[in-house]
């Protein structure tokens, strides 16, 4: 309930700075916060498990797309493009979120955008990965590791091994799935990320269960 309430407040602030930017016409701030909104009702409708919130979120992510267009907003364009791609994730519908993703990746390639690239590739092998096709979400999961050492994003880096590891245990390769959930383990304990450890710790002891079993069956 806290979180809903804090969300609802910052929903009241982007609709109060939504009519005053309306009053003088003030595009850029008007498609800011039209995103800003769309984010609201997403992060609402995920906590409150709401349809009509996640589709009002869509509406105003669209609304926020044909702004930054018709301002010539590219960067804004992409932002769009990858909200857009979540919302129709969370509705289940990945065909689509796909091609939404791809729309903003195409920008951020020509633009160079690194923490939009990161955001794009990541969220695209994410999407593959729940499509099944592991082979491609393995590609864009290495992808994206190169871009977060350039900047020496460690969180993004903890991330993409576990994310990478996951793949490899689906596909049963249980060795190097312990290999990239113990780089992801090192990462976080280095950067203090306390709440992730159990999570991982466990899949990792999980890991030593089936690589017992898999010996003692050989």
């Amino acid at each position: 309930e806290e979180a809903t309430g804090d969300i609802d407040k910052a929903m009241g602030i982007y609709l109060t700075t939504l009519k005053q930017a309306e009053l003088i016409d003030y595009k850029p701030e008007i498609r800011d916060c039209f995103t800003n909104i769309g984010i609201a009702y997403q992060q609402r409708s995920i906590i409150q498990q709401s349809e009509s919130d996640l589709n009002i979120a869509l509406d105003y992510h669209k609304k926020a797309l044909a702004l930054a267009s018709e301002i010539g907003n590219i960067n804004g364009k992409s932002v769009s493009f990858g909200n857009i791609g979540t919302i129709y994730s969370l509705k289940g519908n990945l065909d689509k979120a796909l091609d939404y993703l791809q729309k903003s990746l195409e920008i951020d390639k020509k633009t160079g955008t690194e923490l939009g690239l990161m955001a794009s590739i990541g969220n695209i092998g994410i999407l593959y990965y729940r499509k099944g096709d592991y082979d491609k979400a393995l590609e864009y999961y290495n992808q994206v590791l190169p871009i977060q050492k350039d900047i020496n994003n460690k969180r993004g880096m903890g991330i993409s091994f576990y994310l990478i590891g996951s793949v490899y245990k689906t596909k049963g390769d249980y060795y190097k799935a312990m290999d990239y959930y113990k780089k992801s383990l090192s990462i976080r304990i280095n950067i203090g990320e306390k709440p992730d450890l159990g999570n991982i710790l466990w899949v990792i002891g999980t890991l030593y269960y089936l690589l017992s079993n898999y010996k003692e069956s050989v």
